[in-house]
């Protein structure tokens, strides 16, 4: 599966901010490669304009390919260009702007809201960031001499259990009365991918 991420579009959604700073950009897709990289994913991250001005341009690092999609042209225009070259492929778009999801669907290719796959994205992050935490070492604050004491706090914090985030809840399915239709399956299927 590729996913098609239109980028200032994910940016605008969560930030306050009315213009995206550079620094706001070099942030996603550096937490883009790593989400791709983590998730073994390709993605494609396209921007508006170019980042110069000049020209359309695009890089890779590690699983992703940045693009910026030229002086003047949108990320949508990219996109469907894309997805019409594309379109036997098993693609998923990311991005919140109707008529682009819309577009993109008369091709089959599925669509996933800018935040709720912001949220994923961060999700996975703080899951990276707290087993980084966890498996640190254990530093004594105090000046307390009691050996007794220090063994067992060391002892206890070797044996912490860590929940792990289960992507699979389990499914009601004792009621027959609503059962997913063809696409939401396949989008379903698309979205455990992630």
């Amino acid at each position: 599966m590729k996913l098609i991420v239109d980028a200032y579009n994910v940016l605008k959604q969560v930030s306050s901010n009315l213009y995206i700073a550079d620094r706001e950009r070099v942030a996603f897709v550096a937490q883009m490669v790593a989400y791709a990289n983590k998730k073994r994913i390709e993605a494609i991250v396209v921007f508006d304009g170019a980042p110069g001005g000049d020209y359309a341009s695009s890089e890779h690092r590690g699983r992703v390919a940045i693009v910026y999609a030229g002086p003047g042209v949108q990320a949508d225009t990219f996109i469907q260009k894309y997805v019409h070259n594309y379109k036997e492929h098993e693609l998923l778009l990311v991005s919140t702007d109707r008529a682009l999801c819309r577009w993109v669907a008369r091709y089959n290719v599925q669509s996933i809201d800018a935040l709720a796959f912001y949220a994923m994205l961060r999700q996975t992050q703080r899951v990276d960031i707290s087993k980084e935490q966890i498996d640190g070492k254990t530093t004594k604050l105090g000046n307390d001499a009691d050996q007794d004491i220090d063994a067992l706090m060391e002892e206890a914090a070797d044996q912490v259990m860590i929940k792990e985030v289960e992507d699979d809840e389990p499914i009601d399915r004792s009621s027959s009365s609503y059962t997913l239709s063809k696409k939401e399956r396949a989008l379903l299927k698309k979205i455990k991918k992630l």
